[in-house]
């Protein structure tokens, strides 16, 4: 029987020189006790390295950390298979290296390279359109690398292929549910299949690791960790394997992403504007788990409009965390200064929500300017329902360099708070229990813009809410394809003209982790001049 050895790695894009190191450190681990160690898709790279791809300097710098790691075979038992580069007569391949005793032994081809969602790689790939075998002892591995898999007509392409086995190299970010989806894919193979996996925080990408091995039967025989760094020898398990719960994986999703964005991004500290409500009590938890509470900067700016109630739940969840980095300053003299200046100005105009966004921006400009000062990376803390219908002040609440719930709609905020007050996330710095007080859950959702404000004024419930936008965004649903489900004719209008109306302050949003199957990044480029009428 071959050992292998699984290498569930955390690779920087761009990061060439620490991406070797580590890589060759992986494989040291494990050299005289495996025949051979695995390493994700574009290792020395890092995915995606979008436009890096187009520097000549890159590629050739690529392409000798690649012949350092041949070239390490020569003194090692082990061979060794790694996502890498290749170019040939101009053309640029995203492939495999099989490599032992110092020699490239063979390259493996990408198939089929991604081009929806986020991916993107045929601006920067070709394809040779030959699926590939090693053999190492007399086994055949059958390669495959990521996209590959995901072929309707897989099995009819390899139906003249002998092979034994299969080695599956994946660069493939997290979307809730993706981990079944990859199982069910696998098992069709009717093969053992090693199935590699990435790990790691990369602008709105998470890649969750969650490496698997199966049986030729689609018995899971193993399961790495989920967002964790790990080498694994292959083996055998007698035990039962559970996968993962769906809100432990979104809430660790956007744990790492945080705390990658902020390392790999040469930060230590944060801040971000804490207001009493679900989601910046969210967004505090999130950012004490994934950085320790020492590295959080919490700070209150409350004005005349806000309650009582708000700040005891802000009081209660500083405590709670552990977070004795806070900052208290009323932003009631610099509001009624700016509405003094600009009154001149308004013409003696209404009230309406120009004051309330002032407030926001006011705000923004105290966390910016305390980064500036301090060197903080400011966190916006609005979520997907908010940014979907344009309920977040842009150059306000919207500010922040790292948005850490963009792609968390507001029930499932409830749902993630519920989960954190009964667990304590694996990758946590923060362990403490519960550190959301229920009444943050139960009370009525509010900016606290003006007196007795509600997000139900201009709202429907978030309930009603989230299911329309699901169905427009995610499903992609006309307006009467929603009717027909039962959802009032006239809100559903008026959210889909809210959606399509604050396109322009997404496109101005800072990057989040991506939990979903369709947030608003790469994967939804609507245009901002839009006169279509959906019906």
């Amino acid at each position: 029987m071959i050992k292998l050895a699984l290498n569930q790695v955390n690779f920087t894009v761009g990061a060439l020189a620490k991406n070797a190191e580590k890589l060759i450190s992986y494989y040291r681990k494990s050299a005289n006790n495996v025949d051979l160690s695995i390493f994700p898709e574009l290792g020395i790279a890092g995915y995606p390295p979008e436009d890096l791809l187009l520097s000549d300097s890159f590629l050739k710098q690529v392409d000798e950390y690649q012949g350092e790691i041949i070239a390490e075979t020569k003194e090692n038992n082990s061979a060794i298979l790694f996502g890498a580069i290749t170019k040939e007569m101009g053309k640029l391949y995203n492939v495999a290296y099989f490599a032992q005793n110092g020699v490239l032994e063979q390259i493996i081809y990408k198939n089929s390279l991604p081009n929806y969602g986020v991916f993107d790689e045929k601006r920067y790939f070709d394809v040779k359109n030959q699926y590939q075998v090693i053999t190492l002892k007399e086994t055949r591995f059958l390669i495959l690398i990521c996209e590959d898999l995901w072929q309707d007509d897989l099995l009819i392409k390899l139906k003249d292929l002998r092979y034994d086995e299969v080695i599956i190299l994946n660069a493939s970010p997290y979307n809730t549910g993706k981990l079944k989806s990859r199982i069910a894919l696998t098992t069709l193979l009717s093969k053992k299949c090693y199935y590699l996996n990435a790990v790691g925080g990369q602008d709105s990408l998470v890649f969750d690791g969650n490496s698997f091995i199966l049986d030729d039967k689609g018995v899971l025989l193993d399961l790495l960790p989920s967002f964790e760094e790990v080498q694994i020898l292959s083996k055998e398990t007698k035990k039962p394997i559970i996968l993962p719960e769906s809100l432990a994986q979104d809430y660790n999703a956007l744990t790492l992403g945080l705390a990658d964005y902020v390392k790999k991004n040469n930060f230590s500290n944060v801040a971000i504007g804490l207001s009493g409500g679900a989601d910046s009590a969210l967004v505090a938890a999130i950012a004490c788990d994934a950085l320790g509470p020492d590295k959080v900067n919490l700070v209150t700016m409350p004005s005349k409009y806000t309650s009582a109630e708000s700040f005891k739940d802000a009081d209660s969840l500083l405590k709670k965390l552990n977070c004795n980095n806070h900052r208290q300053i009323n932003i009631e003299e610099i509001n009624s200064s700016f509405l003094t200046n600009l009154a001149p100005h308004f013409n003696n105009k209404a009230v309406d929500i120009t004051e309330e966004n002032l407030q926001a921006r006011i705000r923004g400009t105290l966390l910016m300017s305390l980064a500036n000062k301090f060197g903080y990376l400011v966190l916006a803390t609005s979520n997907k329902s908010e940014s979907a219908v344009g309920y977040a002040t842009l150059y306000g609440d919207m500010c922040g360099a790292y948005s850490v719930i963009k792609d968390v709609y507001k029930t499932k905020v409830y749902e993630l708070i519920k989960w954190r007050n009964k667990h304590i996330p694996k990758l946590s710095l923060n362990p403490v229990k519960a550190p959301i007080d229920s009444n943050i859950i139960t009370k009525a959702p509010t900016a606290e813009l003006r007196d007795n404000q509600q997000d139900t004024d201009s709202l429907p419930d978030y309930e009603i809410l989230d299911q329309i936008l699901q169905h427009l965004i995610e499903g992609r649903k006309s307006i009467a394809d929603i009717i027909a489900y039962g959802f009032n004719q006239e809100i559903v209008t008026r959210i889909y003209n809210l959606l399509k109306n604050s396109e322009y302050k997404r496109f101005q949003a800072a990057v989040g982790p991506k939990i979903s199957e369709l947030s608003f990044d790469k994967e939804r480029r609507m245009p901002l001049t839009n006169n279509y009428e959906n019906s």
